[in-house]
């Protein structure tokens, strides 16, 4: 598998202002096997056209309603004929090279199933964080979701027998499917380099979950985590009783009554469950959001 085909999912819906980045940073790679499915939601803005602009980049073009992204996405990856599976929303870029380094790690490296890489995050206010996969990501996937999704690829075989991604997740349907890639086969490759951009905006998914979000992340601990899924349970009453109040916050704005009681909540569980996984707990960004405050510091 010396030049595999490369195939890149990007699902859209009115994503005009930002479609032309995405596409622009797969024109630049220097790997050219690579097909690139864009499936499009119906769009009412130039998206189309946008994408019609780019027929040297876009080998396939879809628009028709769907059912929402991960819908989109399903429709894609089962059209994909590529050795190599990867997706992009339309507000993701990658580096000119990481088509090329993603299929030089799985030539070097055949028993490899997935190849996940480090991550540029920009956030409304302009300012800049690298996201690097820690080494226990493949561990910790059913607690914690630690990949980076733009940063992610994998070897088609591997997802072939999967059920496709989980349609009633409207957040967390990546975090689902990558907890259930990993945990069949938890040959991953996590490496330093940066492979893509990720722009947050006021309005995206990853910005606004809030609540919504956190019940979806509950129910995946539920399905994938330890303790027979009871460790979402756990994280749910640490959210609602200690997050929102500020205890989770650096540094805490709890109260100093909160900020006991929090104290003897810990002490407790510590009691009854692996303190290791009590401190896996990191939903604060979600409490932030539910509580309109800045999430990304």
């Amino acid at each position: 598998m010396s030049s595999p085909l490369v195939s890149v999912v990007i699902p859209t819906y009115n994503a005009a202002a930002t479609l032309p980045r995405t596409l622009e940073s797969l024109r630049r790679q220097s790997y050219r096997n690579v097909e690139v499915l864009l499936m499009d939601g119906l769009s009412t803005d130039a998206t189309v056209a946008t994408a019609r602009g780019y027929g040297d980049v876009v080998t396939t073009l879809v628009s028709e309603r769907d059912r929402g992204q991960a819908h989109a996405l399903n429709k894609g990856l089962q059209q994909a004929r590529g050795d190599i599976l990867c997706w992009l929303c339309a507000d993701d870029e990658l580096m000119p090279e990481t088509l090329q380094h993603v299929v030089n790690h799985f030539n070097s490296a055949p028993d490899a199933e997935v190849i996940s890489g480090a991550c540029s995050r920009i956030f409304p206010d302009g300012s800049t964080h690298i996201v690097t996969p820690p080494a226990n990501a493949a561990a910790v996937i059913g607690i914690q979701y630690r990949l980076e999704q733009p940063s992610t690829f994998w070897r088609a075989r591997l997802s072939r027998t999967l059920a496709p991604l989980d349609e009633s997740f409207h957040y967390v349907f990546d975090w689902d499917f990558f907890a259930r890639l990993l945990q069949k086969s938890p040959r991953t490759l996590l490496l330093p380099e940066v492979m893509s951009i990720y722009h947050f905006s006021t309005t995206n998914k990853t910005s606004t979950g809030g609540r919504r979000l956190v019940e979806e992340m509950r129910e995946v601990i539920r399905r994938h985590g330890p303790l027979d899924g009871r460790l979402a349970e756990v994280f749910y009453f640490l959210y609602r009783n200690f997050d929102l109040a500020g205890c989770y916050d650096t540094p805490p704005t709890c109260t100093a009554r909160a900020g006991r009681n929090f104290g003897r909540a810990m002490a407790r569980l510590e009691r009854k469950y692996p303190r290791d996984l009590l401190h896996l707990y990191n939903w604060n960004f979600a409490s932030k959001q539910e509580r309109k405050l800045v999430w990304f510091k």
